[in-house]
């Protein structure tokens, strides 16, 4: 097995990472963050931005949300077993079927 995590992410780290974004999420259904922001640093002259991030584009077959035969751009990468043909995203694993290249995976 031959687990790839792109960017250079810690398994490890990303769990923490994932599980304490959820719990905040969680708990701000039901409450709005008060003791959180005591501490927090704080952003000024802000706004929104956009970075790039490791995912997947090719055609999709069995989504279900998509369907079959579509051209999509899949959800960050988080764990790639190209050996094995699997790939997990931020939101689901893929079982992965023919590549488009011999480009190299990193």
């Amino acid at each position: 097995m031959s687990i790839i995590y792109p960017c250079g992410v810690d398994p490890a780290a990303a769990v923490r990472y994932l599980r304490a974004l959820a719990d905040d999420l969680e708990a701000m259904t039901v409450f709005a963050p008060r003791e959180e922001l005591e501490d927090a640093p704080r952003l000024e002259n802000w706004k929104f931005a956009t970075r790039p991030v490791a995912a997947l584009e090719g055609t999709v077959i069995g989504h279900p949300l998509l369907g079959d035969h579509r051209q999509v751009v899949t959800s960050e990468v988080y764990a790639l077993d190209g050996s094995a043909g699997w790939v997990r995203t931020l939101s689901r694993f893929y079982a992965l079927g023919a590549r488009a290249n011999d480009q190299e995976m990193n």
